[in-house]
């Protein structure tokens, strides 16, 4: 929920104060009464969003310091970037994505180890530079090489393989 509000929070400036009025057709004005000086009003409507903006971006950044499940960390990083909003918490994913590549946490938890964490570190972990083999993934195989059968139950771990290949 605070991530869709992070993300509504860059759109509502464009949004929130229309070009014309019904008060004033001059397309520089807003809907307020036609005495007020509307660059005045549209930059504290634009200044009130990009405050709300900033104290979204903190309580996101509080909110990935505090998670300590690697798994749920890297769900964040991959909901912030499909958001768009990933060029606000680069620091932060990195710091994310170096503990996980050096502590080697996904594979930490072999009862945990399935196919969706896996190739979401693998994918993540690419898509930021880090070096993953493919035989991260060998796991999954069997002796022929093919993926083993009980993995199409598993939607969610095949469309992050998919999405990771």
């Amino acid at each position: 929920m605070l991530l869709l509000l992070l993300a509504s929070s860059f759109v509502a400036p464009l949004n929130s104060v229309p070009i014309t009025s019904k008060y004033n057709e001059d397309p520089e004005t807003t809907a307020l009464p036609v005495g007020m000086p509307t660059s005045f009003n549209r930059s504290r409507v634009i200044i009130r969003h990009m405050r709300r903006a900033g104290e979204l971006i903190m309580q996101v950044k509080m909110m990935l310091k505090k998670e300590t499940d690697p798994i749920r960390q890297l769900e964040l990083i991959d909901e912030l970037q499909r958001l768009g909003l990933s060029d606000h918490f680069q620091k932060e994913f990195k710091e994310i994505l170096n503990s996980v590549y050096l502590d080697n946490k996904i594979h930490e938890r072999k009862e945990e180890n399935d196919l969706y964490s896996t190739a979401l570190a693998f994918r993540l972990l690419r898509e930021h530079g880090f070096h993953v083999a493919q035989e991260v993934l060998e796991c999954f195989k069997n002796e022929k090489g093919e993926f083993k059968a009980n993995l199409v139950d598993d939607t969610r771990g095949l469309l992050q393989l998919y999405e990771a290949l």
